[in-house]
């Protein structure tokens, strides 16, 4: 069944729907039981959230607890970056581990040799695959593949978001404050995909 992705819905409403709250489990004041988000996108380990899901939301803004360092990086920017395959490969030099399923932003106009099929300024992608630290398959933000050809482009940064795809700023504000995120409630690790009303995709009324 076909169903509208992405979600976005205030994080103040995510945390209230039974269907998350039974995944990112809660005992007492808010401690978990060892659910969590997965260690790589689109990987069935999960890790623990001790805290429940509100609590794994504010680790990532404030960049500690068991989250942070895998799906949770400082705003980084990529440099060294070549054009290394057809199917959007490239080698690149990071600072920090690059994990699958962080948003790449590319911005400028593009000069250089090598190309990006569909390209415009900017554009923002998800990668889809990575050794950690110097190379990285791009997707578009719904997994498909890219079409490139090899070369050192120049012209453009390539920033990688310090959120994992499935939560964002306020649109309105682009507030730093976790209160004010939202999330794409068809996208939690874990969750299968929710309406609105948090119910799942295909539930009855």
């Amino acid at each position: 069944m076909a169903y509208l992705t992405p979600l976005w819905v205030p994080i103040k409403r995510v945390v209230k729907f039974p269907n998350v709250l039974k995944v990112y489990k809660r005992a007492g004041h808010g401690q978990g039981t060892g659910q969590g988000i997965p260690p790589i996108a689109n990987s069935s380990a999960l890790l623990s959230a001790p805290k429940g899901f509100l609590q794994t939301v504010m680790d990532f803004f404030h960049n500690q607890g068991p989250e942070s360092g895998l799906n949770l990086q400082v705003l980084q920017t990529l440099t060294g970056v070549t054009i290394t395959g057809t199917a959007g490969q490239f080698g690149v030099t990071s600072t920090q581990t690059l994990v699958v399923g962080q948003t790449v932003k590319l911005a400028g106009v593009y000069g250089g040799t090598g190309s990006i099929t569909g390209y415009v300024n900017p554009t923002s992608y998800l990668i889809g695959a990575t050794n950690g630290t110097t190379t990285m398959t791009l997707t578009t933000l719904a997994g498909a593949a890219i079409v490139t050809t090899a070369g050192t482009p120049t012209g453009i940064t390539y920033t990688v978001a310090g959120l994992p795809f499935w939560i964002r700023k306020s649109p309105l504000n682009n507030s730093n404050d976790w209160q004010d995120c939202q999330v794409d409630i068809t996208n939690i690790p874990g969750v299968r995909p929710m309406r609105k009303d948090g119910r799942w995709v295909g539930t009855q009324y």
